[in-house]
């Protein structure tokens, strides 16, 4: 019994050694699997779960944990607490979804968004669960996996956004795109809405070769481009003309390298645009660049292009005739300072430099110069060209005025000597009335000699009306150059203001420009210029009114004002508030004895506009009837220091001379009688008198050294002879440089008066002049020193 129980004791305890050996294997076998398991769902990121419908808990692996944001050692839960981990408006989904894989019993697949439970963040998840089932096939449980697709999910997100953008801009451009591949066929089509600008659909493009849908002209040109990018691979483009619907479309297209994922080249992409519209523009530029070509070729004028240079680059066939080129001559060889004589060079070159800043400059006048040298007069308007805002040249009309000058200077003539005629009238008319008063007086003397003394004050008074009168005739000749000095015109205006309104109740509003430019100017003719202007204001207003007087510096463009060259000019406006000057008066007012007043000679305002003519400045009037008048006078800024000392008759102290001996040349007869008749009166003075400037000059060089003359009287103006005065001076002056002279002059058609220390003279003498003036002269001039 006993080894009964020993074997079977010791059987028992073989089978049960097996059974444990074999329960190890089977956990150690479990465990491995296990290991498998949480590594294959650490790798894939995927966590699993499983739940009994016995049970109301669910229970999940570690990866899950990770995945919903669990605790680690948290692997049951509640099934309603599972539930609440899914975000609330995608739960009630889910259980239906759940319940529906119960009944159907086939697998779920599907997505869910949940709220992370350590973070809070919404996290999209992916599972996929299906039925646990008894050996029966009966349904006891769920089981599944869980995986956060939520980087997934955002990168198709963002690459469905980008595909609609994508087809939203390959939608909206009107280029045509397409794909072709290695071989030449046409494999995609990214662009429907220029569906129209192919002759036929986009799809019968695809899967086709390129040569059995282009036409030939272009499937060529695909070709050769091809060819070339295989060498290099850079884009290549080419433009092609297509008949389509009756219209000719013009398109360019660019081919470029098409490349896959892997980097290796897959085809090419084709894009196609439209430019037909700028053909049609450019075509139409051509056209309308056409016509203005054709009909600048009819134009009786030169017509030409320059670029900033003054390049020319083109020219009409009137300009080739005109200037002798041919148009290989002138084209891109030929300047515009070329075309104009040389003095004028920098003249054109600076007006147009002008029309930049003042396009609506008018038409300047040059002289033109021909390739055989041959000068001739025209007319040049100029505009510039630019480019958008960009100035790339000058375009230029020419117009010849030759025959147009000369016709203007025969009027010229014809008017000049009308106005000859009307000035030699008014001069015969106004001397006569002082010869009827002088020859009345002298009558007088003659029947009644005690009433000389009152005769002869009237006789010297009709003399110094007609000296007065004289001068103001010379105001009109080009010989009667102002003697210049440095002039400030706001001092000669306030010295002019109290004169001329004198015993007027008119009221003068003054307003002068503090740092008004200094002038070169004859202040005694301006001042007899606003004088005059002041008189004439006046009188507009009898019964008086204001006369305002403004001042001003001015910059003048060329051709601005008149004829007045670009500089800096003082500007004087001289208005008044009278009756005003009529339309058809405003044309006629500085016509010499043209005038409007009852008692008026027609001289103060010929006067004025002479003296400022012969300054070179310019003189322009505007008026309105019943409002008043404003005469604007502009005078160049002086530029240069004027060191002229003028000689002033003394008027104190009588001169008492030593002996003097005078030598004098004058053509008038009466004159050196005159003189020789002040010799005998004035002992100290001993005058040899000659009316023959060469007899003067042979006795001069005759006597002279041994007898030598103190100083040298000379007319300017010797009638009947080849010399003047001036010349007899140069004669004479070689035989005594040092010899003191004076010009004696009533006119000359030489400046030598106002200038006269630059023609050799010490002094001026103008005539006519006194007896105490004579000797004020004869007296300074010898005691002055003369300027090295």
């Amino acid at each position: 019994m006993d080894l009964v129980l020993l074997f079977i004791s010791t059987f028992l305890a073989v089978v049960l050694l097996l059974i444990l050996i074999k329960l190890r294997k089977i956990i150690v076998e479990k465990n491995k699997l296990q290991e498998r398991f949480d590594y294959l769902q650490r790798l894939s990121k995927t966590g699993y779960f499983d739940g009994y419908f016995s049970d109301d808990n669910v229970w999940w692996s570690e990866e899950l944990n990770k995945l919903i944001g669990l605790e680690p050692d948290n692997y049951i839960t509640h099934k309603k607490a599972a539930l609440d981990l899914i975000y609330e408006k995608d739960r009630a989904q889910y259980i239906n979804q759940l319940e529906n894989l119960i009944q159907t019993k086939e697998p779920l697949a599907t997505e869910y968004r949940g709220l992370k439970n350590d973070t809070g963040e919404l996290r999209h998840y992916k599972t996929n669960v299906e039925l646990i089932t008894d050996k029966l096939g009966n349904p006891i449980g769920l089981r599944g996996t869980v995986q956060d697709n939520t980087d997934k999910k955002e990168i198709q997100q963002a690459l469905n956004e980008s595909e609609i953008k994508q087809a939203n801009v390959m939608s909206n451009i009107d280029d045509l795109v397409f794909v072709v591949n290695n071989d030449g066929i046409f494999t995609d089509f990214y662009n429907s809405s220029n569906r129209d600008e192919l002759y036929v659909t986009p799809e019968q493009f695809l899967n086709k070769h390129h040569s059995a849908v282009l036409p030939e002209h272009i499937s060529k040109n695909f070709d050769s481009i091809i060819n070339l990018i295989k060498i290099d691979g850079q884009s290549r483009q080419f433009d092609y003309s297509i008949e389509i619907n009756g219209e000719v479309k013009w398109n360019n297209v660019k081919v470029s390298v098409f490349k896959g994922k892997d980097g290796n080249k897959e085809g090419y992409i084709v894009v196609a645009r439209d430019f037909t519209a700028r053909m049609q523009i450019e075509n139409k530029l051509i056209e309308s660049e056409k016509r203005f070509r054709e009909m600048t070729e009819l134009l009786p004028v030169a017509v030409l292009e320059v670029d900033l240079d003054g390049a020319i680059n083109y020219v009409n066939s009137k300009t080739l005739e005109w200037f002798g080129y041919e148009k290989g001559e002138m084209l891109g060889r030929l300047k515009t300072n070329d075309l104009v004589v040389p003095e004028q060079r920098n003249k054109i070159k600076e007006n147009l430099k002008s029309r930049i800043q003042n396009p609506n400059m008018g038409s300047i006048e040059y002289s033109g110069i021909k390739k055989n040298g041959e000068a001739f007069d025209v007319l040049l308007f100029a505009s510039p060209i630019r480019n958008g805002n960009e100035l790339i040249g000058f375009r230029g009309v020419l117009m010849d005025i030759s025959e147009r000058k000369k016709h203007q200077s025969e009027l010229q003539k014809i008017s000049k000597l009308e106005s000859l005629g009307i000035l030699a009238g008014g001069i015969a008319h106004n001397f006569k009335n002082i010869l009827a008063a002088i020859t009345l007086s002298v009558d007088v003397i003659k029947m009644s000699p005690l009433s000389i003394e009152k005769q002869l004050n009237r006789i010297i008074a009709s003399l110094e009306q007609a000296n007065a009168l004289a001068t103001r005739f010379q105001t009109f000749t080009k010989s009667n150059e102002p003697a210049l000095e440095t002039v400030n015109i706001n001092e000669i205006i306030e010295n002019s203001v109290e004169i001329a309104l004198a015993g007027t109740s008119n009221k003068i509003k003054l307003n002068l420009e503090t740092e008004i430019f200094s002038v070169k100017a004859d202040s005694k003719q301006l001042n007899e210029v606003i004088l005059n202007l002041l008189i004439n204001a006046c009188q507009a207003m009898p019964k008086g009114g204001d006369i305002s007087i403004t001042t001003k510096n001015v910059h003048i463009l060329n051709n601005q004002i008149q004829s007045l060259s670009e500089d800096d000019y003082v500007k004087i406006d001289i208005e008044d508030e009278g009756m005003g000057i009529e339309k058809d008066a405003i044309e006629e007012i500085f016509t010499p004895f043209y005038t409007t007043k009852k008692d008026g000679q027609g001289l103060g305002l010929p006067t004025v506009y002479f003296i400022i003519k012969n300054h070179e400045g310019a003189i322009t009037v505007t008026s309105e009837i019943n409002k008043g008048t404003i005469f604007t006078i502009y005078l160049k800024k002086q530029t240069e220091n004027l060191d002229e000392i003028l000689i002033e008759p003394f008027i104190d102290n009588p001169r008492v001379l030593k002996k003097t001996r005078v030598f004098l040349v004058d053509d008038d007869v009466n004159i050196t009688n005159t003189m020789l008749d002040v010799s005998e009166i004035i002992t100290e003075l001993e005058i040899q008198s000659f009316n023959n400037p060469l007899k003067a000059i042979s006795f001069f060089k005759e006597t002279h050294l041994e007898n030598p003359f103190d100083i040298a009287i000379l007319d300017m103006t010797l009638v009947g002879y080849e010399i003047d005065g001036l010349d007899v001076l140069n004669e004479i002056k070689k035989i005594d440089p040092n010899i003191k002279a004076l010009v004696f002059s009533g006119h000359s058609s030489k400046p030598v008066v106002s200038h006269y220390e630059e023609f050799g003279f010490d002094g001026r003498l103008e005539k006519p002049c006194n007896f105490e003036h004579l000797l004020d002269t004869i007296h300074k001039v010898l005691n002055t020193e003369r300027n090295a």
